[in-house]
């Protein structure tokens, strides 16, 4: 019966030591502060001139929906692998920057 005691004994003392090295890890990662990532100037500047295209193809989106109702297949195949491909291209590119 002498075993239970000090199995319980050493249990204890291993939890409260696996505490003491999760809080010191813990403490020892928290303290460096990477720097947040900022936008140049002219990182807006080409921003916001794929964004003047990607509004425009914007502008089509009534039209896509209408050669589809029509089930015109040859036009909404032209439009989307054209102006509404560069919409994908310009979106790559500012998700880059």
């Amino acid at each position: 019966m002498a075993a239970q005691p000090l199995y319980s004994g050493l249990r204890r003392l291993a939890l409260a030591a696996l505490a003491l090295v999760i809080s010191f890890g813990l403490t020892a990662c928290g303290g460096a502060k990477a720097k947040a990532p900022t936008l140049s100037a002219d990182d807006i500047t080409v921003i916001e001139r794929q964004a003047e295209g990607f509004l425009a193809a914007r502008d089509r989106l009534p039209e896509l929906a209408t050669l589809v109702n029509e089930r015109n297949w040859v036009f909404t195949r032209n439009l989307i692998h054209g102006p509404m491909q560069e919409v994908g291209r310009e979106m790559l590119y500012i998700n880059q920057r």
